[in-house]
C-alpha cells in the first residue's frame, strides 16, 4: 500500500470534516449499532488495542482508537480478518497517518470540531481497509 494516498486522503477528510452532515453520521452509527456483526467488531477492536496502547497523549490515543474501530468495521464489511498476516502492515500506517494529522493540527494551532475529527479518523480506518481489500485481493481478480 502506498503511504502517500492514505495520508493525503486522511488530510483531505479532516479538511472536509466541517462539510459533513450530521444525518449521514447518525445513519452510519445506527447501521453499525443495529448490526449483528457488532460483536465481531468489538472483539477485534479489543484484540488490536495493544497496537496503540503505548501511544503518548490521551487525545491522540483516542483518535487512533477511532481509526482502529473504523478499520474493524471495514474488515467486517469486506469479510476480511484483521489478524491475517498480510493485513498487519496497515496498523503502523494508520497510527503514523493519524499521528501526522494530529501533530499538524496542533503544531499549526488549527481549530477543529473534535466530534468531526473523531468521525473522520473512524472513516479513514474504514477506507484504509477498503483500499487494503482492493490492493491485496480485488485488483488481482479484476486484472
Amino acid at each position: 500500500m502506498n503511504d502517500a494516498p492514505c495520508t493525503t486522503q486522511l488530510l483531505r477528510s479532516v479538511q472536509d470534516a466541517l462539510s459533513l452532515e450530521d444525518v449521514e453520521k447518525q445513519k452510519q452509527i445506527a447501521q453499525f449499532q443495529s448490526s449483528a456483526r457488532m460483536k465481531a467488531v468489538q472483539e477485534w477492536w479489543e484484540k488490536l488495542q495493544s497496537q496503540w496502547a503505548e501511544t503518548e497523549g490521551e487525545l491522540l490515543r483516542e483518535w487512533i482508537g477511532f481509526a482502529f474501530l473504523g478499520a474493524c468495521v471495514g474488515y467486517v464489511e469486506r469479510n476480511l480478518h484483521p489478524l491475517h498476516p498480510e493485513h498487519q502492515y496497515i496498523y503502523k500506517q494508520i497510527i503514523r497517518d493519524v499521528t501526522d494529522v494530529f501533530q499538524t493540527l496542533h503544531d499549526q494551532k488549527i481549530e477543529y470540531d473534535p466530534n468531526y475529527i473523531k468521525y473522520q479518523v473512524y472513516d479513514y480506518g474504514v477506507q484504509c481497509i477498503y483500499y487494503l481489500d482492493w490492493d491485496l485481493y480485488m485488483s488481482k481478480e479484476c486484472y
